[in-house]
């Protein structure tokens, strides 16, 4: 199942997030990055974003539904789209590993709409993608 979902989020790359130091320097600066208000949010963003997917997605799915949310109201206050929709992906993901395939449908759905509202096709693919793995774990 982890391979399914690595394989469709090919795409994807709050002050307290990083409040415990990692031992990954890396991690350690993109916190750093995130919690510099002084630093442009096309930059900021993609840190938070790889933190999710590095930090929390796989070892501590509730926490990375926790901080995608935070990333989502982070990109919706700044009319960012394209992270508004990697938020709901990354939360249908989350749900997808727990098994919870009827909501992660729902966040992939909002994936696709937010994509289909900025024309970007290729994330309308990747999304409808990602509904169509979510259905047939269903069943």
């Amino acid at each position: 199942m982890y391979d399914k979902i690595v394989c469709f989020l090919f795409f994807l790359f709050p002050l307290f997030l990083c409040s415990q130091s990692s031992k990954d320097p890396k991690l350690d600066s993109l916190c750093n990055v995130w919690k510099d208000t002084s630093i442009a949010d096309s930059v900021r963003l993609p840190a938070l974003l790889t933190i999710i997917w590095e930090e929390y997605l796989f070892v501590n799915p509730d926490s990375g539904i926790y901080y995608a949310r935070k990333m989502y109201d982070f990109a919706k206050d700044h009319n960012i789209k394209p992270y508004m929709a990697s938020a709901h992906n990354l939360r249908g993901i989350v749900f997808q590993i727990k098994g919870q395939n009827d909501s992660a449908v729902i966040c992939f759905t909002k994936v696709k709409d937010i994509f289909s509202e900025i024309n970007n096709q290729h994330g309308v693919g990747v999304a409808l993608n990602n509904i169509a793995l979510a259905l047939k774990d269903m069943g």
